[in-house]
């Protein structure tokens, strides 16, 4: 599977973020670009043996690192989270919302009138109010600081609305519209909001469908990738250390005139 590499370091020395939802895939690959940049980073997920394991790769880049695990959806979590920033660091700089609970949640993955609606609660109430829970707590410390950079983790799917995933693109879109909105609130605070999307993305859940798809057609990854990649004007899918370099872009003052704005980091798809 042919791929490009992504450059990996971007100046963020003496920049503070916090990253949440970290996994193995995109939340990972931004805290380590977060990191390479000079950045210290706050990690935050719900399952600690995955975060520690996390936190000591990203160590690894040099760089100072917290990791605290818990429920974005828990206030008073979101409010630990932020004061052990200040107190450790003595400021924030940046929010990467990367948490999320996903398409795929046999839960959710239904068509919209079979849907079961205590899931799609379910969906929303991490998505949407999870996300607007440690926006909120970060947000009011930048405001105070007046600066910062808060970045949002969408989807392309919120144009091209794929079946059977109405709780995952429903929750997505609420936030871009909310990213939106913030960005039009905190810019008189010197705060940017902004959204990057991706669409295909190379990493473990897209890797995973390759392997299941091959599986069950008796193809290869590789057929399965090709069949993604023939259609995207790039000819390749996108990688999660790519779309990372994005994050760790609206992240630096490199993007200090941006905000407001959703990029498409999808090689090129187009929507109907």
């Amino acid at each position: 599977m042919k791929a490009m590499v992504a450059p990996t370091v971007l100046p963020l020395a003496e920049h503070v973020a916090v990253v949440s939802g970290v996994g193995d895939g995109l939340g990972k690959k931004s805290a380590l670009a977060l990191a390479r940049g000079g950045a210290a980073v706050v990690l935050c997920a719900r399952t600690a043996d995955r975060l520690d394991r996390i936190a000591t790769e990203v160590r690894g880049t040099g760089a100072e690192v917290v990791a605290l695990h818990g429920d974005i959806t828990d206030v008073d979590y979101c409010k630990r989270v932020v004061d052990t920033t200040i107190d450790t660091f003595g400021r924030v700089d940046c929010l990467v919302n990367v948490a999320t609970r996903g398409p795929f949640h046999a839960d959710t993955f239904a068509t919209v009138t079979e849907a079961d609606l205590d899931a799609w609660h379910r969906t929303v109430n991490v998505d949407v109010f999870g996300t607007l829970t440690m926006t909120q707590a970060v947000a009011r410390r930048m405001q105070s600081a007046r600066s910062g950079s808060i970045i949002f983790v969408n989807t392309v799917g919120v144009w091209l609305g794929p079946a059977r995933q109405g709780a995952y693109i429903a929750s997505k879109a609420a936030l871009l519209a909310l990213a939106q909105v913030l960005a039009t609130e905190l810019g008189p605070d010197g705060i940017r909001v902004n959204t990057v999307a991706p669409g295909w993305m190379l990493g473990p859940p897209v890797q995973g469908l390759l392997e299941g798809r091959a599986a069950r057609a008796g193809t290869s990854v590789q057929d399965e990738y090709d069949k993604i990649a023939r259609d995207l004007p790039l000819r390749r899918i996108p990688t999660d250390a790519e779309v990372a370099m994005i994050i760790a872009f609206l992240a630096s003052e490199a993007s200090a005139a941006i905000t407001g704005q959703c990029i498409n980091a999808n090689g090129g798809q187009v929507y109907r």
